[in-house]
């Protein structure tokens, strides 16, 4: 796998994106709370429509907040994850799932990762969330700087790793092209099992 642009160049522009949008994003979601304070008080029977409309923004405002904080940290440099513990990872995918019918159980909380770890398992719960698109339930637990990974849905639809070459990309495969690009920079091995209940992700 070639890599057209420098991994850091891409990362700090992806941080530099993703620090613009988020004041924007930051202002809005404020604007429309307090829009909402204002429609409680004075709610009117014909005034319903408007108000279900605001929440509606509201909820769409902290989806999107969600996303960018994820893919801020998923894309950008992992010296911004340094130290997290688990637990810190997992209220950043708390704040992605808003919304959504993914629900996650992290099983190390007090684990401590790496930046270049962290990184890796945010992208792998993006890959995740693309073998089961209607949602399910997604565990994980991390021992040794090793990732297991259970996906437990209705629907699944495993990757087809052969999708991985660059000639070959396209907006359905890039995730599953960029999870292996990590892993061969850092020199880790990804293994994807489809068992009779779930679905198991290794990473080590």
């Amino acid at each position: 796998m070639k890599n057209s642009m420098p991994t850091k160049v891409q990362e700090l522009l992806n941080a530099r994106f993703c620090h613009d949008l988020a004041n924007s994003l930051g202002t809005l979601q404020l604007s429309v709370d307090h829009l909402l304070c204002l429609e409680k008080k004075k709610l009117k029977e014909n005034d319903l429509a408007r108000y279900n409309t605001l929440d509606l923004i509201q909820r769409a405002t902290k989806t999107s907040l969600g996303k960018h904080h994820l893919y801020r940290f998923a894309y950008g440099s992992p010296d911004a994850l340094e130290g997290y513990t688990f637990k810190e990872i997992a209220n950043i995918i708390d704040k992605f799932n808003v919304e959504t019918s993914f629900v996650f159980v992290p099983l190390s909380d007090k684990s401590v990762l790496t930046g270049e770890s962290a990184k890796l398992f945010l992208n792998i719960y993006l890959l995740s969330t693309e073998i089961i698109p209607f949602g399910g339930t997604i565990t994980a637990k991390h021992q040794k700087d090793q990732f297991e990974v259970m996906l437990d849905a209705e629907y699944k639809q495993i990757p087809d790793i052969n999708t991985i070459k660059e000639e070959d990309l396209t907006s359905k495969n890039i995730q599953l092209y960029y999870m292996f690009f990590l892993h061969n920079v850092l020199d880790r091995k990804i293994i994807i099992e489809n068992q009779k209940e779930e679905i198991r992700i290794t990473s080590k």
